[in-house]
């Protein structure tokens, strides 16, 4: 199987204890997501591997994605930014999502080579495109800068 866009049943919310992965992410929130939010993800059932956009960047770091991949049971923060170069026009063909990698935080027992997560990394962010299962642009290209 390959990585997908989905909308997260509430089982699986449940199952992953995703209101505890927003909340870390989003102090303030009390515990639970606003109301009407509703989680997605990049996975792959197989690998046993997801994305989840957590948080966005605010002022000088308005670019700045901080993502959640969740891989056999570890949690990794991944910091990532939109590069320069990428559209800033809905309409732009072909539209452009240009990553640069700014951090990798995994517990120091996770056991996968960088290179591993690297490549896993752009395998997710090339699925999610342009904002995973909440809404894709036709004729997206993804490339990267690491």
């Amino acid at each position: 199987m390959a990585f997908v866009n989905e909308f997260v049943s509430e089982e699986d919310v449940k199952k992953y204890d995703l209101d505890k992965i927003f909340d870390i992410y989003h102090p303030f929130s009390n515990g639970q997501p606003p109301l009407g939010f509703r989680y997605t993800w990049t996975i792959d059932k197989e690998k046993n591997i997801f994305l989840i956009p957590v948080a966005s960047g605010r002022e000088e770091y308005s670019n700045r994605v901080t993502c959640v991949l969740r891989w056999n049971g570890t949690r990794l923060t991944i910091k990532i930014d939109l590069a320069a170069e990428s559209s800033s026009m809905l309409s732009d063909t072909p539209f452009k999502r240009i990553w640069e990698l700014v951090e990798v935080c995994q517990p120091s027992d996770f056991s996968e080579p960088r290179e591993k997560v690297i490549n896993i990394l752009k395998e997710t962010l090339t699925t999610y495109g342009y904002r995973g299962a909440d809404r894709q642009i036709s004729n997206t290209i993804v490339k990267f800068k690491f």
